[in-house]
Order: C-alpha cells, then sequence, then structure tokens
C-alpha cells in the first residue's frame, strides 16, 4: 500500500495516518460508519463496499506492481524441524487452488463462509478477480516481488539495502512439489 500511495506521490508517513484495523469486514464498517475515510480491501469485500456506494481510488492490481502475493510463509526453526509438514502443505496448498479453479459452486460457499458475503454477484465477481489476476496454479514465488518489497523495506530498515531475495525464500518445496508429479497430474 505504500508502494501505492507513493506512487500518487502521497507520503504514508506524512500525509495520512495509517492504522491496522485487521479484518476487511472491520475495514467495511469503518468506512460505513464513517470512523475512517479510506481503507483497504480486497474481493470479495471490495465488491460488496463498491455496491454500498464506495468508490475504489487505487487498484493495486491493476499498477502491475510485482509483489509476493499470496505469500506462505514458515518460520526458520518450523522449516529445519518438519520439512515434511511443509511439502505436505505445498500439497494440500496446491490441490486447495486446483478445487477453487475448477470447482466454482464450492468456492462460492467457502468465500460466503469466511467473509460473511452471501450476494451471488459479488461472489462471482469476486471469484473472477482472484482466477484471473491473482492465484496461480502453483505456488512459486514472485521474485521480482521479493526485490520490490525489499527496496521499499530499505527505506526503514537499513539492512534491507544489502539483503538479497533469495536469502528470504526456499526454492526445495518447491522443486519438491514439480518432482512429485501433482502439477502435471492436476495441470496436464
Amino acid at each position: 500500500m505504500r508502494y501505492a500511495l507513493r506512487k500518487f506521490n502521497i507520503n504514508p508517513d506524512k500525509d495520512l495516518t495509517l492504522i491496522q484495523l485487521g479484518f476487511m469486514a472491520t475495514v467495511a464498517a469503518g468506512l460505513q460508519g464513517g470512523s475512517i475515510e479510506g481503507g483497504v480491501v480486497s474481493p470479495p469485500t471490495q465488491f460488496a463496499i463498491d455496491k454500498a456506494g464506495f468508490k475504489e481510488l487505487i487498484s493495486i492490481t491493476d499498477m502491475n506492481y510485482a509483489f509476493p502475493n499470496p505469500a506462505l510463509v514458515a518460520v526458520g526453526s518450523i522449516i529445519r524441524s518438519k520439512p515434511d509438514v511443509i511439502n505436505r502443505f505445498m500439497r494440500a496448498y496446491t490441490r486447495g487452488v486446483h478445487k477453487a479453479r475448477t470447482d466454482r459452486e464450492f468456492t462460492y460457499k467457502s468465500m460466503a463462509k469466511y467473509t460473511k458475503i452471501n450476494d451471488q454477484v459479488v461472489l462471482q465477481k469476486a471469484y473472477d478477480f482472484y482466477m484471473s489476476k491473482v492465484l496461480e496454479n502453483t505456488p512459486a514465488v514472485n521474485m521480482a516481488g521479493v526485490v520490490n518489497v525489499l527496496e521499499d523495506l530499505a527505506k526503514s530498515v537499513p539492512a534491507a539495502k544489502t539483503a538479497k531475495p533469495e536469502q528470504f525464500v526456499d526454492m526445495r518445496f518447491l522443486d519438491t512439489l514439480e518432482k512429485s508429479g501433482l502439477l502435471k497430474e492436476l495441470y496436464p
């Protein structure tokens, strides 16, 4: 978000106050109740507040800014001590993305359950958005996105200036996933 604000010559440290509200439903409620003047939301919440009359000011997705999203992260101690858990998670995540891509109705129900949004038009728009612009078939890391994060972080954390993306990304789990044949099975 800070990147997007700077692209529009807004200094996120001086020109406005950023606060963490947590859930998107909290952001939506803050907008609707007038306690905040703007907020960051993503589909389906974005489409629900659009219907309520709010207008999108900036589409970070449409800026074509490389970012490691969705990012799958784990602490180093878990990666070192439980690589089998990470490998099982990667397989489950990949199967979950495939299920979302191939079973719209199931995905609509899941989105509705966890977002508390039941508007079919909003859910359909959110589904189309995520399938076309966000979710990749594989949980690959966008390394250009990691570079962008480090460059942005370097503005406030000096050590980020000399950090390398490879320090933060462990590709062996993706390699194991690819070698397992699961990706070819799901996406022949």
